[in-house]
């Protein structure tokens, strides 16, 4: 007989709130509480959607103590077929907010499962390594984002205007449209068409979360240089950010 999902989530709370006070958390304490609550009563696939969404909740949120015993209490629970599945989730990413903190808490659970005897402890430890990796590229990174936001906050946003009209140009240049020659060989350092393309996309995006583009955003004519020194930071910082959120689709899907 199954028993509510919500009774599920309820014990996986109490659990991560008794756990969280320990410093470490060992494999041992983990089990114990398992056998405790007798979390017998769900599938396996219930079960695991459980565990990732309250991890979700506590990454979300920011309480790094709770999410690691959800992120420990999975493993415990599935092995490395879970640690699999929470990182397609990107729960262990890095982003721009609270890198510090989110830092001391990979290298922190990084020693915290190296101390285990358990295979898939040792194996979460393996994969906190990669993410500390990406850590650095997001820091790395960090001061291009936010100088490509700065420059995508002006009002009228013609960057993006221009963003669109390099990304057409880099795209006719292909089919031997005329192009200066200065412009077509700094858009080459973008490699093929659909690259540039993406990295517009990424520009536009992150110019439509700030504030939504509108009619005014396009209603005046191109005033300057689309290739001006600070195009070319702005496409170069794009490129940068563009490749980093490729690294962690990778680091995501395949390890």
């Amino acid at each position: 007989m199954f028993h509510p999902i919500e009774e599920l989530e309820e014990h996986l709370v109490e659990i991560a709130s008794i756990l969280a006070r320990e410093d470490p958390i060992t494999i041992q304490s983990v089990q114990s509480k398992l056998r405790e609550y007798r979390l017998s009563g769900w599938t396996e696939k219930q079960s695991v959607k459980a565990v990732l969404r309250i991890a979700t909740h506590y990454r979300k949120h920011g309480q790094l103590g709770r999410f690691r015993v959800a992120l420990l209490t999975g493993t415990t629970m599935f092995g490395s077929s879970f640690v699999t599945k929470a990182e397609r989730t990107g729960l262990l990413l890095s982003d721009e907010t609270g890198l510090e903190s989110f830092r001391r808490f990979l290298t922190h659970f990084a020693v915290e499962t190296g101390v285990s005897v358990s295979g898939d402890w040792r194996f979460l430890q393996e994969r906190l390594h990669t993410y500390l990796a990406y850590e650095q590229l997001v820091v790395a990174t960090a001061a291009k984002q936010r100088t490509v936001l700065r420059l995508l906050r002006v009002s009228p946003r013609e960057a993006i205007k221009k963003v669109l009209a390099l990304t057409q140009l880099r795209f006719l240049s292909h089919i031997d449209f005329p192009v200066p020659s200065h412009i077509n060989e700094w858009l080459n350092e973008f490699g093929p068409p659909e690259e540039l393309a993406s990295i517009a996309s990424l520009l536009v995006a992150l110019a439509n979360k700030f504030r939504p583009l509108d009619s005014i955003d396009f209603a005046f004519p191109l005033t300057a240089d689309i290739a001006s020194a600070e195009m070319r930071r702005l496409m170069e910082c794009g490129s940068a950010l563009h490749q980093r959120y490729e690294v962690a689709k990778d680091i995501s899907l395949f390890g």
